[in-house]
């Protein structure tokens, strides 16, 4: 895609030292919550350039997923919500007048609302589809993708939670012309940046 102006994102990980994951293609980490969540596909997120040369923003593409049903009530209604968000990165800094020493911190920025489905007694899964995320031209801004997924009977009675936080270099596909740099942060995720080149 031609531009006047190169503009790059850059992508950066920190080992997590409390958390430990298996050696894959993609390196997420799932928190759980709850004794009975069921399972769901991770396919990588999508970080590209639109199509309009005249807007400077990015998209990140949290891409279609299958979610199944749990195992042990298999057989019975199951109703199952997913959500994506988009975080953002506050750097730490001290605060000269009051004092005070703020740590980094993430929060939500964006977020895609609950989607839900049944999962009928004769199916073992659902699909659901890519949603997006514009972020503006914003050199300084640090970004991150994670997708939560809730489990529940039909009375309502809550089976479990998943949060998948992409947190590594092969959670994210970067195409479209983009370059992708990798570099260390304290805050112990990924994030990706967006940035400007010649």
């Amino acid at each position: 895609m031609t531009r006047t102006k190169r503009r790059l994102i850059a992508v950066t990980l920190a080992v997590m030292g409390v958390l430990a994951v298996a050696p894959s293609a993609s390196a997420f980490v799932v928190r759980t919550q709850g004794r009975y969540p069921g399972t769901a596909t991770h396919p990588v997120t999508y970080l590209f350039d639109g199509d309009d040369p005249f807007d400077q923003a990015y998209w990140v593409q949290a891409n279609a997923r299958t979610v199944n049903e749990n195992y042990t009530y298999r057989g019975v209604w199951q109703y199952t919500c997913i959500m994506h968000r988009l975080l953002k990165f506050t750097p730490g800094h001290y605060d000269p007048n009051s004092g005070v020493l703020y740590p980094d911190s993430w929060a939500v920025d964006q977020r895609t609302g609950w989607d839900c489905k049944w999962i009928s007694p004769d199916a073992t899964s659902v699909r659901f589809p890519a949603r997006q995320f514009r972020i503006p031209n914003l050199p300084t801004s640090r970004y991150a993708q994670d997708t939560v997924v809730n489990w529940a009977l039909q009375d309502g009675s809550f089976l479990g939670r998943k949060t998948y936080d992409y947190n590594a270099q092969g959670d994210y596909y970067v195409f479209e012309g983009l370059v992708l740099y990798w570099g260390s942060a304290q805050n112990g995720d990924v994030y990706f940046q967006n940035g400007s080149g010649a």
